[in-house]
C-alpha cells in the first residue's frame, strides 16, 4: 500500500516545495465520502484527497489500474509512472523527487 509511504514524503518534503494528492477513482455510490474518510484515517493519509477523479484519471492521464502513481515535475509533465507499488518503487520515487526539488 502506497498511501502511508506518500504520507512520510508530503510530511518529509513539503516544505520543499512538494504536493501530493490523491485521486479516489473508484465509481459512487460505492465509495461514499464517509468511506473515502474512514481510508484517510485507517492509513494516516496526510495529503488532499479528491473524492471523484475517475474520469480525469481515466481521461487525463489515461489510467487503467490502480494503484497509479504519477510523478509531476513544476510545469505539470509527468515524469514517472508506477503502476504497482513495492518497496523498490518507493526508493525510486524518493529519488526522483529530490532530483526534481
Amino acid at each position: 500500500m502506497e498511501s502511508p509511504h506518500l504520507s512520510f514524503l508530503h510530511e518529509k518534503y513539503a516544505g520543499r516545495g512538494l504536493s501530493i494528492l490523491a485521486v479516489n477513482v473508484s465509481e459512487p455510490p460505492r465509495e461514499t465520502r464517509k468511506t473515502i474518510e474512514k481510508f484517510i484515517d485507517t492509513y494516516a493519509v496526510r495529503y488532499p484527497v479528491i473524492p471523484d477523479g475517475r474520469e480525469v484519471f481515466k481521461t487525463t492521464y489515461e489510467g487503467k489500474s490502480i494503484p497509479h502513481t504519477y510523478l509531476l515535475d513544476q510545469k505539470g509533465r509527468i515524469v514517472w509512472v508506477q503502476t504497482d507499488w513495492n518497496a523498490e518503487a518507493a526508493t525510486e520515487l524518493e529519488s526522483r523527487i529530490k532530483k526534481l526539488l
